[in-house]
């Protein structure tokens, strides 16, 4: 689990404890947040992360990258490729449609974590030049799909993560918790 300062390691386990672990992380992340905290962007942080694990991943290991990819560049390809080369890797794109898709008649402040800036995305220029950054940039990992083979699957910040993942990985909609497929499968094993 990694952010703008650090990184944290849990090793993988097969436990409940891990699972809260690896939640733990994210949620210190994720507090660490915010303008004002003395916090600076630092998209070079992917690829440490991702070197990171290429280092410590196993052959015939899933690797499962869930981030933002701000900051994906050449060096990102190149590790993310070597990786794929002896474990299943999935790229889980977490993205915002609100930056591809400005209101025209609004105004946004955009921050590094210390500098703040107000972006007049009502006038035409402004929004569709931040619409064009941030699709140029999505169609980058996107295209990973078909250049490299790695799945990448698309989670917005606009919707239901459960239901996202459900339906990203073939789930069918719950009942009582549980998917079609585990009902099914609990009552063939009787």
């Amino acid at each position: 689990v990694f952010g703008d300062r650090d990184l944290v390691e849990v090793a993988p386990r097969r436990s409940r404890a891990t699972v809260l672990q690896i939640l733990a992380a994210i949620v210190a992340q994720n507090q660490a947040l915010g303008v004002g905290r003395g916090l600076v962007s630092a998209p070079a942080m992917l690829n440490t992360a991702l070197d990171h694990a290429r280092r410590r991943a196993a052959h015939d290991a899933a690797v499962i990258v869930i981030s933002d990819f701000d900051g994906a560049d050449a060096a990102t390809r190149e590790t993310v490729t070597a990786l794929a080369r002896h474990n299943d890797v999935i790229a889980v794109l977490v993205h915002d449609p609100l930056q591809s898709d400005l209101p025209p008649s609004a105004s946004m402040t955009v921050t590094d974590g210390e500098l703040q800036i107000r972006l007049d995305v009502g006038r035409d220029s402004v929004r569709k030049s931040v619409s064009q950054v941030t699709q140029d940039r999505l169609k980058g990992i996107f295209a990973w799909t078909h250049e490299l083979g790695i799945p990448v699957l698309p989670l917005s910040a606009a919707e239901d993560t459960p239901a996202q993942l459900r339906r990203l990985l073939g789930g069918l909609p719950t009942r009582h918790g549980r998917t079609a497929a585990h009902s099914q499968t609990g009552a063939a094993l009787g």
